[in-house]
């Protein structure tokens, strides 16, 4: 997906809690290229905290916040709408994506 689109974003959403949103570079850094038969992602935060993000192989060396999500995304729909001359995608997700940031 990530050549095919050149980005890829990952959601975890946790319950009540909030959404931790990845992109490719981060989710590469606790999952690499080596597929096993059984993988973990874990996010956590405790009362007012940040999510800490860990997989199988590796854990982030920082932390996300809640405002991550819907914000990581709309910044790449920004830039990448004012390259490719559309403002469609930055006039039309921050309306969907609003629930998301509370």
């Amino acid at each position: 997906m990530y050549e095919t689109f050149g980005e890829v974003f990952a959601a975890f959403v946790c319950h009540h809690d909030g959404v931790a949103v990845l992109n490719f570079e981060e989710l590469k850094q606790i999952l690499d290229e080596n597929h096993e038969d059984s993988e973990w992602v874990s996010v956590a935060r405790r009362r007012r905290g940040q999510y800490t993000v860990a997989g199988t192989d590796g854990k982030l060396s920082f932390k996300i916040t809640q405002k991550t999500c819907p914000d990581k995304i709309l910044e790449y729909l920004a830039v990448n709408s004012q390259k490719s001359g559309q403002s469609r995608s930055a006039s039309f997700f921050p309306k969907t994506l609003s629930f998301l940031s509370g």
